[in-house]
C-alpha cells in the first residue's frame, strides 16, 4: 500500500508543512523505517504511538504527525 500524506506541525508557534510518502500496511506491532532528506538522520522508529494506550497507530496520518516531531525533513516512511 502506498499513501501520500500532507500536513503541518507546530514549530515554535509556526505551522510547518510536510509532505511524506508512506509505504506498507500498518499493523498492530508495526515499526517504521524513516528516510530523511539528509541520510544522516535516517533511522527506525520502534517506540509505537506514545499518544495511544496500546502504543498503536490507526492511520498513516497519525504516524506522520508523530514522527515529524522526532525526525527532520522526512521524505518517506515504510512500515516494517
Amino acid at each position: 500500500m502506498e499513501k501520500h500524506v500532507n500536513g503541518t506541525f507546530d514549530m515554535d508557534g509556526v505551522a510547518v508543512p510536510y509532505s511524506i510518502m508512506c509505504y506498507g500496511k500498518i499493523e498492530e506491532n508495526s515499526n517504521f523505517y524513516v528516510t530523511c532528506e539528509d541520510e544522516e538522520f535516517d533511522d527506525a522508529w520502534t517506540e509505537g504511538n506514545p499518544n495511544s494506550v496500546q502504543f498503536t497507530f490507526a492511520s498513516w496520518e497519525e504516524v506522520c504527525a508523530e514522527l515529524v516531531k522526532h525526525f527532520p525533513d522526512i521524505v518517506e516512511i515504510e512500515a516494517i
